[in-house]
């Protein structure tokens, strides 16, 4: 995390947004999380994420 970008769950179609801080535009939709996410948790030191 080094604030370029922030992450939105979407609980409707079960995705992650990808949002630009910068440009504050949508720059890629993660895909295949599990089923009506309310958050996830983002670690600097891990490569993945986690999406509950």
């Amino acid at each position: 995390p080094d604030g370029n970008f922030a992450y939105v769950t979407n609980g409707d179609d079960s995705t992650v947004s990808v949002i630009s801080t910068a440009t504050r535009t949508v720059v890629d939709t993660i895909r295949g999380v599990a089923a009506f996410p309310e958050g996830l948790a983002i670690r600097q030191d891990v490569a993945g994420q986690s999406c509950r």
